[in-house]
């Protein structure tokens, strides 16, 4: 009774491990299938609209929404309060830009609200408005001398480690449109993606325009290692290319893209207008199902902020969706049902028995005598056949010839035709079978 009850609500069938086991010659690993854990403002998120997610060097997770700021420390959000006491709450709406500084303090931007400061452990709290190029403000980056860039809409600005304000030039080869985009890399530059395509600047404040190989797009998110770094456009993820180019990524879809993460898994993961996609590290490119097609599915479409944290989990800010969770094992393991929209995935929620197919693929049964040939490697299922209404019970290939197991007995499948086995001797279910080794 356990077992039926586990297989009827799993909804699923655990493919990595079977087909892991089966061959170690399986040309492919099962497709992967990210479960998410969901936070919204049933679990206290001020809003469900995050803009930006960042962790400090103490491990809390930083949260920014239109509604205001949020820490979570694993188990609870709180809204952090500012003054020596923490009883003032710091009321500053319409945060859509955010970053952790070297010392572990929080600087915020949006629109209409400049810059701000937060200390954490002091309670002190600063905001810069009328000495920025403006106060709509989109990006925020520290680079390794300490000082904190500011993206805006009309800009570029430096506040340096005394508080001061510095305008950067608006020439030719220096921002002076919309700023979406500040990313500082380890060997002292910073990376600026704005109306214009791309800018690099180094560590002696020198401006240099990064050329496209086509058209120049309008940059929203740059990301990466300063040996693989990447673009993302309005034409989709960009990558800096031998000849001092950027080059587009033709593998990832050709739209208007938010952000990216290459995660320690050797995960791509890209936001863009179409949703989430994921190209693993075998290439192979997917689309993250919502949860309003897959249990547990990415909670949302927008997805405009991805971080890994100190742990390797991976946390999604979601602008209609709050926020979403995979932890560090979450590709270990691969998860597949019934999808009501997918035509090629498995017919019914609980799986009652499976086998291997092959070398790399397997054959899986359940309730009311369906069998389906799966491919773990895709996560298709084919048109396959049924042997009546009896539950399948076990599954056996041998010699090109699958032996059914059901709770009325024995039958085989052999060349397109299925027929019982020895019914007259043997009438009860039959729930295992073994290849033995002359077979």
């Amino acid at each position: 009774m356990q077992f039926t009850h586990t297989a009827r609500w799993m909804l699923a069938l655990v493919a990595a491990l079977v087909a892991a086991s089966v061959r170690a010659g399986a040309p492919q690993p099962p497709v992967p299938t990210p479960q998410f854990r969901s936070y919204s403002q049933l679990d206290g998120l001020p809003s469900s609209n995050v803009q930006a997610v960042a962790q400090d060097s103490r491990g809390f997770l930083w949260v920014a929404t239109p509604a205001g700021l949020a820490r979570f420390d694993g188990a609870e959000f709180t809204l952090p309060g500012v003054g020596t006491d923490g009883r003032h709450p710091l009321l500053l709406n319409g945060i859509t830009a955010m970053a952790v500084d070297h010392d572990d303090r929080i600087w915020i931007g949006g629109s209409d609200i400049g810059v701000a400061r937060f200390d954490v452990d002091s309670g002190h709290f600063v905001q810069w408005r009328d000495g920025l190029s403006d106060d709509d403000v989109r990006a925020i980056a520290q680079s390794r001398d300490g000082s904190v860039w500011v993206g805006t809409a009309s800009g570029l600005d430096r506040i340096l480690p005394d508080g001061s304000v510095e305008r950067m030039a608006t020439g030719a080869d220096a921002p002076g449109v919309a700023v979406h985009a500040l990313h500082a890399t380890d060997d002292g530059q910073l990376w600026i993606g704005d109306d214009r395509g791309v800018m690099v600047v180094d560590a002696r404040r020198r401006f240099e325009r990064i050329p496209f190989v086509d058209a120049t797009p309008r940059v929203r998110h740059v990301g990466g290692r300063s040996d693989d770094l990447l673009f993302s456009t309005d034409r989709g993820v960009y990558r800096l290319g031998g000849d001092g180019r950027l080059h587009r990524d033709t593998r990832l879809p050709a739209v208007l893209t938010y952000a990216t993460l290459n995660d320690s898994h050797g995960n791509l993961w890209v936001a863009h207008l179409d949703g989430l996609s994921l190209l693993d590290r075998y290439g192979r490119l997917h689309d993250v199902r919502g949860a309003w097609v897959a249990s547990r599915g990415m909670p949302g479409r927008n997805v405009r902020s991805l971080v890994e944290d100190a742990e390797h989990g991976v946390w999604f800010g979601l602008a209609d969706g709050g926020l979403a969770y995979l932890g560090p094992g979450w590709d270990d393991f691969s998860r597949f049902t019934h999808v009501a929209t997918d035509a090629d995935s498995l017919p019914a929620r609980a799986v009652t028995a499976v086998a291997a197919k092959g070398d790399a693929a397997l054959w899986v049964g359940g309730y009311r005598g369906w069998i389906r040939a799966f491919d773990p490697a895709t996560g298709k299922a084919s048109a396959g056949f049924d042997v009546g209404p009896a539950r399948i019970q076990s599954l056996l290939e041998v010699a090109g010839q699958l032996f059914i197991g059901t709770v009325d007995g024995l039958s085989v499948r052999s060349r397109g035709r299925t027929h019982a086995i020895a019914r007259e001797r043997l009438r009860r279910p039959v729930t295992m079978m073994v290849r033995d080794g002359a077979t």
